[in-house]
């Protein structure tokens, strides 16, 4: 459910959809309607902004259509479910939203054509900002707010999985790699003779590393080619092993630094742990809700 929690007046730009009698639908929601207009604002959020919109291909909108339109029936969905709940936008929000809204144009005669050309009026306008107060409120007292966990509950699921914490070994290495036996064998030669590595790296060496000495960063095991993953996890500190042949490619490698396996503290997890297990509940809050509407609802897709 992308951008469910945006900014208020998430819709206010395809307001022109909303008061049009003659709109094209797009889908209808047990009574209410998406128009083809909603729809294309909808996707125009899907494109990257970097992207310029123009230059999309039809093809290529055509890729968000679906998610778009699967976001607009979520929203109504939940916002039907809250009427039904009898939750109800705050008079105050409302005015402070439709308030901020005004500020963003340079004088109230802007304002005002802003809404004659978008075919708005404010009475429009403000029920529009009623339906996203109360579509957001209701993600957060249904779905966000009882997905929040107790840091109690939070320790209890790490003394339960601590195997999940357990850090493997990490290395830090230093790689020249080349197809070419002989070159390999002069890069060999040159680091056996004491000249740096990382210059020897940057001149004969043939991979993605290169132009960083050599230097590979830190690494865990198993992440590596396996041919290589297993020489090199057998070095320590100061040592070099190659010139080697791995899947068509021959490496010399210098173990730089070498971590033996750790546990990951409760103290050094909690937080991203938390956060993690919060996103893991809310999904799956909204996947059980959102199935539960769905199925008691009447949604139509008008056939393109």
């Amino acid at each position: 459910m992308k951008n469910l929690l945006s900014t208020v007046l998430l819709l206010v730009f395809v307001a022109s959809a909303f008061a049009a009698e003659n709109a094209q639908i797009a889908a209808k929601v047990n009574n209410a309607v998406i128009t083809e207009k909603e729809l294309d604002a909808a996707i125009d959020r899907y494109i990257p902004r970097a992207t310029y919109h123009g230059n999309i291909t039809e093809e290529k909108r055509n890729e968000y259509r679906q998610q778009a339109l699967d976001e607009l029936i979520d929203l109504e969905l939940l916002y039907q479910h809250a009427l039904k709940n009898g939750m109800k936008a705050d008079k105050n929000k409302v005015k402070e939203h439709m308030e901020q809204f005004q500020k963003q144009f340079r004088s109230k005669k802007e304002y005002k054509e802003f809404l004659s050309k978008s075919g708005l009026t404010e009475d429009h306008l403000k029920t529009m900002t009623e339906k996203d107060i109360v579509t957001t409120d209701a993600v957060q007292k249904l779905i966000m707010d009882p997905a929040r966990m107790k840091d109690e509950d939070v320790k209890k699921y790490y003394d339960e999985n601590t195997e999940k914490f357990r850090q493997p070994e990490t290395a830090k290495f230093r790689i020249i790699s080349t197809k070419d036996e002989k070159k390999t064998q002069e890069a060999f030669g040159k680091v056996k003779a004491g000249e740096d590595f990382s210059a020897v790296a940057m001149s004969l060496s043939e991979d993605k590393y290169r132009i960083f000495g050599g230097e590979t960063g830190l690494v865990h095991r198993g992440r590596m080619i396996p041919g290589l993953d297993e020489i090199a996890f057998k070095l320590k500190a100061g040592e070099t092993a190659g010139p080697v042949l791995v899947e068509g490619v021959w490496y010399i490698v210098r173990c730089d630094e070498m971590n033996p396996p750790k546990q990951v503290s409760y103290e050094e997890a909690k937080e991203r742990l938390k956060v993690d297990l919060e996103k893991k509940r809310f999904r799956e809050r909204w996947d059980s809700l959102r199935k539960e509407l769905c199925a008691a609802a009447k949604i139509e897709i008008t056939p393109r």
